[in-house]
């Protein structure tokens, strides 16, 4: 046995989110960076978010009004109902 191991300990673990929240152990480009990596991924949620809303709500308010648009768009979202919403999910 090489006394490598494929998952770190609790320990292991531990020092290193430690260290990604204050640094100062491994001294590394990741040492005490993890707020800029929370503030990235939050903009990118409520990007999304807000994105989705400038879409969605008036493309809906559309599809409800207007008969012609409605006519059009329901089969593609007629289609794509029964996808689950993670299938979309483009996790990188």
């Amino acid at each position: 046995m090489s006394g490598t191991r494929l998952i770190p300990t609790p320990y292991q673990v531990g020092v290193m989110m430690y260290d990604f929240t204050f640094g100062g152990i491994n001294d590394d480009a990741f040492s005490g960076t993890i707020m800029t990596h929370l503030l990235a991924s939050m903009q990118r949620v409520y990007g999304g978010f807000a994105l989705a809303v400038a879409v969605g709500i008036p493309l809906g308010m559309l599809i409800g009004k207007v008969k012609v648009v409605r006519q059009m768009l329901d089969p593609t979202l007629s289609l794509l109902r029964p996808v689950p919403v993670t299938a979309g999910c483009r996790c990188r």
